[in-house]
């Protein structure tokens, strides 16, 4: 094996920015030549594989502890400004509004439903 490894011939060819590998390798017996080849270019699949693998898993964790910060920095964020909004009394003015906005919804349909009623009550009084 190691008079493969000492004569094999290592080339690179590149087209539309990708590089490939041209293995060749000259000698007397041809089948165990391509055996040779064919297993040195699963080797070196492999080897690229488990490079990119690492590179995908390695940028992974990065986005993660990435996030993870991101993350402790807003809810750090957000706490302090609840405690500024308690600590200055500070309130949702659109919040406050839409239950002002309730209550007054409330109070016209109460309002309503009494003038129905003193009209009937006028209508009776007519009446009798």
């Amino acid at each position: 094996m190691s008079h493969y490894q000492n004569s094999i011939k290592v080339d690179t060819y590149s087209k539309n920015s990708q590089s490939v590998l041209v293995l060749s390798l000259t000698g007397h017996n041809k089948k165990r030549l391509v055996d040779y080849l064919n297993a040195t270019s699963v080797i070196l699949s492999r080897s690229e594989l488990n490079r990119k693998n690492l590179y995908a898993t390695n940028t992974i964790k990065f986005i993660d502890s990435t996030l993870s910060t991101v993350n402790n920095d807003l809810k750090a964020v957000t706490d302090e400004m609840n405690n500024f909004r308690k600590n200055n009394k500070v309130f949702d003015v659109s919040a406050e509004m839409q239950q002002v906005s309730e209550r007054l919804k409330n109070y016209e349909r109460d309002k309503e439903q009494e003038n129905i009623k003193l009209n009937y009550l006028d209508a009776l009084e007519t009446y009798l």
